[in-house]
């Protein structure tokens, strides 16, 4: 799945263009996560950086929503050999856009990681955007 996003490019961290899957649990605002009934929902991450990611979901989320992602990341060629990282994250989504046909895409800011996620994510990064 390839998502174009025509908007400026304000991040300040390098990110990579990725295609997984991750769930997320809304935490706040209340009466969204009411409205999903505290189910985790899947989506499709489209892009990833050490502070951030961009999904694409089937959710209307609000910016300003926490979410509590999970996902797994794979890094084969891993200078310490963890090739998997298990992943739970929380962040706040910054931006959003309607992409059209009941999908959205939502820009995530992190806002409690794990520095050793951190750490597999720049990894990841970093081998990524060299191949």
């Amino acid at each position: 799945m390839s998502v174009l996003y025509g908007g400026p490019d304000r991040r300040r961290d390098k990110r990579v263009k990725v295609n997984f899957i991750v769930g997320f649990l809304v935490c706040k605002p209340l009466e969204v996560h009411m409205s999903v009934e505290n189910k985790q929902t899947d989506a499709v991450m489209a892009d990833l950086s050490k502070s951030g990611m961009a999904i694409i979901s089937s959710s209307s989320l609000p910016k300003a929503a926490t979410l509590e992602l999970d996902f797994t990341l794979v890094t084969p060629y891993r200078i310490d050999g963890k090739i998997i990282t298990k992943m739970k994250i929380e962040g706040n989504v910054v931006n959003r856009a309607d992409l059209g046909e009941n999908k959205y895409r939502l820009g995530i800011e992190f806002t409690k990681i794990d520095e050793k996620d951190r750490a597999a994510i720049v990894d990841f990064v970093k081998l990524t955007a060299q191949s």
